[in-house]
C-alpha cells in the first residue's frame, strides 16, 4: 500500500466522531483540531524525510553515487547555456566530473562523454535532499540562496562556487542570495563592488571573486552565428520585461502598450517565463486588450535569441536581458526612470541610488520618463538614430563582457585552482 493512502486512512480514522456525553466549545475544539492536524502533518514529514535519506543511503552511510571531485548542478534547460562550456573545457582538459539537474528535460543528460556522469535528481524538495548530502569537493551552481531556505550546505562538500547567469550586477537577487558561497565567478568588474558592500554590512566571510566572463553569453554568441533570420522591413520593438511588482508589465500595461499598438509599429511581447506561472491573469488581459491589433505578436518560446534577432530596439524594467541584447545584437534598450522597490531584495541594503542599471549613462540604455507614456511610440525611433550609440555600446562591452568567447577556459581555470588549494 502507498504511503500517501496510509496517511489518508491514519488521518481520517482520527477525525471520525463517535458520540460522547461530553461538550467542548468552539474555541477549545478549533485548537484541538489545529493541533491534531499539525501533528499528524509534521509526522508525515518527517516521515518523508526519513524515507529520502533511507533511498539516497546505503547502510554503510555513503551516498547512493560515489563521491565526486567536481560537481556541476543546474535547475534546468534554461541554465544549458552556462553549463555547457564548462564540461566542453573540462572534457578536453580530460577532468572528470558530475553534472546534476533538477529537470528531466535538461540537455545536459544527453551530453555524450565518458568523463561526464550526467543524473536526473528530482525536482523541488527531492533535489534539494539529494544535494543537501552531496559529497564533493567542489560544487559549482547558479542557484542563489545556499544555506537560507531549502538549498543548504552539504557537510560534505568542501566548497561552493557560484557562476552567474546575467551580465547585470547582484543587487536583484532576493535577500542573502549569494552571501554564502565561497567563491563566485563574475562577468566583469562591475558586480564586485556590490558583493564586496554586503561583506562589510553583513559581516559575512570575504568571497573569492574571479572575473572569467559569460560562459552563457558565449553560448548565445555561438547561436547567433548560426541563426537563419527572414527579412524584416519593419520597424520593431520587442517588449522583453522582468516580472513581479516592478515589472514592467504589471507597472504599466496597457498605459504603454496601447500607445505603441495604435502607432502601427510591429510589437513583440516576450514576457519573462515566470509570469505565466505568478501573472497569468495580467497576461490574459493584456492579450484580450490587444487581440485586435494585427501589428502585435506575442512570443513564448523557450530561448530568447530569435525574437532579439527581429527587432530593432527593446524595452525592459531592470530585467538583465536588456545586456544580453545591447551585447548580442549591438542595439539599443530604453527603459522607464522609476524607484525599484527593494524589499525582498539585496537591493534593500545598498546605499547607492537605484544600482541595479549597470551603467545609467553608458549611452547603450536610453532612459525615459514615466509620466508621458503616449508619447513613446514618437520618440522610440529617433532614439536609434543616435550617431554615438554604436560607440557607446562598444564601451560598455568592453567594461562588463570581459573575455568574450574564453568565459569557458577561464572559469575551468579558476575552478580547478580553486580544488587545488582547498
Amino acid at each position: 500500500m502507498r504511503i500517501g493512502k496510509v496517511f489518508y486512512i491514519i488521518f481520517f480514522t482520527l477525525i471520525l466522531v463517535v458520540p460522547v456525553s461530553a461538550y467542548i466549545d468552539p474555541a477549545t475544539g478549533s485548537m484541538l483540531l489545529s493541533a491534531l492536524i499539525g501533528i499528524i502533518a509534521s509526522s508525515w514529514f518527517l516521515l518523508k524525510q526519513v524515507i529520502m535519506k533511507l533511498k539516497f543511503f546505503s547502510p554503510s552511510g555513503k551516498g547512493e553515487a560515489s563521491r565526486h571531485s567536481l560537481v556541476l548542478y543546474s535547475e534546468g534547460p534554461q541554465y544549458w547555456g552556462v553549463f555547457k562550456p564548462l564540461l566542453d573545457e573540462l572534457v578536453q582538459r580530460g577532468e572528470p566530473c558530475a553534472y546534476m539537474t533538477a529537470h528531466p528535460d535538461d540537455p545536459g543528460l544527453k551530453y555524450e562523454s565518458d568523463l561526464v556522469k550526467t543524473s536526473y535528481i528530482g525536482q523541488g524538495n527531492r533535489a534539494y535532499m539529494r544535494l543537501n548530502f552531496l559529497e564533493a569537493d567542489v560544487c559549482v551552481a547558479t542557484t542563489p540562496g545556499l544555506d537560507v531556505l531549502q538549498f543548504k550546505r552539504s557537510k560534505r562538500v568542501k566548497h561552493y562556487c557560484h557562476i552567474l547567469h546575467h551580465l547585470n550586477n547582484t543587487s536583484t537577487y532576493r535577500l542573502f542570495g549569494i552571501d554564502y558561497y565561497d567563491s563566485i565567478l563574475l562577468n566583469g568588474p562591475h558586480q564586485e563592488g556590490i558583493i564586496r558592500e554586503l561583506e562589510k554590512k553583513r559581516g559575512t566571510p570575504l568571497k573569492d571573486l574571479r572575473i572569467v566572463g559569460s560562459t552563457y553569453l558565449d553560448s548565445l554568441f555561438e547561436k547567433k552565428k548560426v541563426l537563419q533570420l527572414s527579412e524584416n522591413k519593419d520597424f520593431t520593438i520587442l517588449i522583453s520585461p522582468s516580472w513581479g511588482p516592478n515589472g514592467l508589465l504589471r507597472r504599466y500595461g496597457m498605459d504603454l502598450l496601447g500607445p505603441l499598438a495604435e502607432s502601427g509599429m510591429k510589437l513583440i511581447l516576450r514576457p519573462h517565463p515566470q509570469s505565466s506561472i505568478s501573472e497569468k491573469e495580467i497576461l490574459e488581459e493584456l492579450k484580450i486588450s490587444l487581440a485586435s491589433y494585427g501589428n502585435v505578436q506575442w512570443d513564448f518560446n523557450k530561448e530568447n535569441i530569435h525574437a532579439m534577432a527581429q527587432s530593432d530596439i527593446m524595452i525592459s524594467d531592470f530585467s538583465s536581458i536588456m545586456f544580453d541584447y545591447i551585447f548580442l545584437f549591438s542595439r539599443p534598450v530604453a527603459v522607464f526612470n522609476f524607484n525599484l522597490d527593494p524589499r525582498g531584495f539585496d537591493l534593500s541594503d545598498i546605499e547607492e541610488e537605484n544600482p541595479y542599471y549597470m551603467v545609467k549613462d553608458s549611452g547603450a540604455i536610453l532612459h525615459f520618463d514615466a509620466d508621458d507614456l503616449a508619447s513613446v511610440p514618437e520618440r522610440i525611433k529617433t532614439l536609434t538614430m543616435d550617431p554615438h550609440l554604436q560607440e557607446n555600446i562598444e564601451r560598455l562591452k568592453v567594461y562588463a563582457c570581459r573575455h568574450q568567447g574564453e568565459a569557458g577556459s577561464r572559469s575551468v581555470d579558476a575552478i580547478l585552482e580553486i580544488r587545488e588549494n582547498l
